[in-house]
């Protein structure tokens, strides 16, 4: 969404900072998925297929869980935030009420 805004929406990435916050953190989320969730999960895999049973007491697939299990933790609060940031969206430019005299 955040491209869609940025690039097709008179929003804009830089002229509302929400919009470009929400596409950073969309990244984040992404690169987290990518090197740190899929990774995490295809070793786990990995040791089920070689280990079966026994890989459920190993202390490297339960390490790998855990993280894996906080990492999904934090890519759920991120969407909450962004989310929040959508519907509230913060950061607005305030517009300057001039005074009468």
């Amino acid at each position: 969404m955040g491209l869609i805004y940025g690039f097709f929406t008179n929003w804009g990435f830089f002229k509302h900072r929400w919009v470009g916050t929400k596409f950073v953190l969309y990244l984040i989320q992404t690169i987290v998925g990518i090197f740190i969730i899929d990774k995490l999960m295809i070793t786990n895999m990995e040791l089920l297929e070689t280990q079966r049973e026994l890989a459920l007491t190993n202390p490297e697939f339960i390490q790998n869980h855990l993280i894996r299990q906080y990492a999904v933790y934090f890519q759920i609060a991120v969407t909450i935030f962004i989310f929040i940031i959508s519907y509230v969206k913060p950061w607005r430019k305030e517009k300057v009420i001039p005074k009468k005299s």
